[in-house]
């Protein structure tokens, strides 16, 4: 398999290159995927709350 030299750190990079090492070295896939998690619940979390702070109908039960 050919493999794609990456020109700067990314998370899925090191995630994808950590596969083979997934059984005896699980940390190098470990905390790039819980970085990919908090960072998209973090967006969710910040768009719900903007959808609440911003939304005309839901003004209107409070």
């Amino acid at each position: 398999m050919r493999r794609r030299v990456a020109t700067s750190p990314a998370w899925g990079v090191m995630i994808a290159e950590a596969r083979d090492y997934v059984a005896t070295a699980w940390r190098l896939a470990f905390f790039p995927g819980m970085a990919i998690f908090m960072v998209v619940m973090s967006l969710n979390f910040m768009g719900d709350w903007l959808r609440d702070r911003l939304d005309p109908r839901l003004r209107q039960l409070s």
